[in-house]
C-alpha cells in the first residue's frame, strides 16, 4: 500500500489495476505536495501515471541541505555589495543541525583558507554566520575559480568538517570575473558531489570592468539554468537566488 509522510492518500482500490490514488498534505503544519501539480495518480497495471509527490515545507526558508558559498569577486565596490547579497540569501533559511549548514569561501589567485566558514562552524547560530560572513576581508590579485572548486571538494564537502552524509549538497558560485586557470575538470568533480551548482555572475562591462563569462559559468554548473547574470548584486536579487538553493525534498 502507498504510503505519504507528512500527509494522507486515499486509493479507490490500494495498488490495483484502475486503482486512483489522491494525495493531501498536512497544510495546518505548512506541508504542501512537491511538485505543487501532483495531486492525483492512477495504476495502468504495470505502473503508476504519475510518481508519488512528497510533502515538503516551504522553501525558502525550510530545507535540509549543506550549502557552500564561493566568492569570487575582484572589485571593492563588488565586494561591499556581495556581503550583503550573500548576509541576505542566508537570512532566507532556516540554519540549524536538523535544516540548512553554510559554508563560505573567498578566492582570487589563491583559496584564502583563513577567513573561511566550514560547514561545522555554526550549525546552530544563523547570528553568528552573518557575522562571520561580514568579517571576511576583501582581497584583490587574480580570479582562480578551478582552484577553489578543487578545495571545495577536497576540503569543504567533507564529512570531518559538517559535511552531513544525509544532506544534499548545493554550490553557489558568485563572480565578476573570468577564471584564470581551468575549471572543466574540478568543475565536473565537484558536480558529482552535489545535487546542483548555481553560478551568479556579475557583469561590469557597463563601467569599463572585467567581467564574469556566462559560457564558463554554464561549463562550471553544467546546466544553464543554473546560471544567472546580474548587473548588479541587491538584497533584491538574493530574493531571487534563494529559491534556487532549494534541494529536491521527494
Amino acid at each position: 500500500m502507498l504510503q505519504l509522510r507528512n500527509g494522507e492518500l486515499g486509493c479507490t482500490s490500494e495498488n490495483a489495476t484502475g486503482s486512483s490514488c489522491m494525495f493531501e498534505c498536512f497544510e495546518d503544519e505548512g506541508y504542501a505536495p512537491f511538485p505543487s501539480t501532483s495531486f492525483e495518480t492512477r495504476c495502468d497495471g504495470t505502473e503508476w501515471s504519475k510518481p508519488l509527490p512528497c510533502c515538503a515545507r516551504t522553501c525558502p526558508p525550510y530545507a535540509r541541505s549543506d550549502v557552500i558559498i564561493l566568492l569570487g569577486i575582484t572589485t571593492p565596490t563588488n565586494w561591499r555589495r556581495v556581503t550583503e547579497f550573500v548576509q541576505a540569501i542566508t537570512s532566507s533559511f532556516t540554519i540549524s543541525n536538523e535544516q540548512v549548514n553554510f559554508g563560505m569561501l573567498r578566492y582570487h589567485s589563491s583559496v584564502d583558507t583563513a577567513s573561511q566558514i566550514l560547514l561545522r562552524y555554526y550549525p546552530d547560530h544563523p547570528d553568528q554566520i552573518l557575522f562571520a560572513i561580514a568579517r571576511i576581508p576583501f582581497g584583490n590579485g587574480g580570479s582562480m575559480a578551478g582552484k577553489a572548486i578543487g578545495y571545495t571538494s577536497n576540503a569543504m564537502l567533507v564529512q570531518a568538517n559538517g559535511n552531513r552524509p544525509d544532506a544534499p549538497n548545493i554550490v553557489l558560485l558568485i563572480t565578476d570575473a573570468m577564471s584564470q586557470d581551468s575549471v572543466i575538470t574540478e568543475a565536473a568533480r565537484l558536480r558529482s558531489q552535489t545535487e546542483k551548482i548555481i553560478a551568479i555572475g556579475v557583469d561590469n562591462s557597463a563601467s569599463g570592468g572585467s567581467s564574469a563569462d556566462r559560457d564558463e559559468l554554464i561549463s562550471i554548473t553544467g546546466d544553464s539554468g543554473n546560471v544567472l547574470m546580474l548587473d548588479e548584486l541587491t538584497r533584491q536579487s538574493a530574493a531571487t537566488v534563494a529559491p534556487m538553493l532549494c534541494p529536491n525534498p521527494c
